[in-house]
């Protein structure tokens, strides 16, 4: 937590007055919306779970949530021995990848914790290929 915070992305806040001073936000807009959250069934987005209340006279932390990429579906084709294909799906030689570089390993869609063990797996057979590479070219 104190790296958020140190870094500026977490902010704690005594009330939503106080928040909404600091962040230039309409201290009733924010004290409303908090208070209204989940009051009265859906709201203008269609959100129908309300896992918490929230009491604008209560201390806040407010974060900072900016889009990133965490993870890409596309990349250079690689086979299970973890070579680079060209796009013949021949070889290049001694060219081995793993990871987020390499592409279709998860077919259409990539189940959550997958990439991970995608790394693991197939950067161990890069790694014993490129060693069995090195092995043959330098003995």
């Amino acid at each position: 937590m104190r790296f958020y915070v140190g870094s500026g992305l977490f902010r704690w806040f005594d009330n939503a007055a106080q928040a909404g001073t600091a962040l230039g936000i309409p201290t009733g807009a924010l004290s409303d919306t908090l208070r209204n959250y989940g009051v009265g069934g859906a709201d203008s987005f269609g959100k129908r779970l309300f896992p918490v209340a929230f009491d604008p006279e209560r201390r806040l932390v407010i974060a900072a949530v900016t889009p990133a990429v965490h993870y890409t579906m596309g990349g250079v084709a690689i086979d299970s021995g973890a070579h680079v294909l060209r796009s013949d799906n021949g070889h290049i030689s001694g060219l081995f990848a793993a990871g987020e570089v390499t592409g279709g390993v998860h077919g259409a869609n990539r189940l959550v914790g997958n990439s991970l063990l995608e790394c693991i797996v197939f950067g161990r057979i890069a790694g014993r290929a490129a060693l069995t590479v090195h092995t043959s070219l330098y003995s």
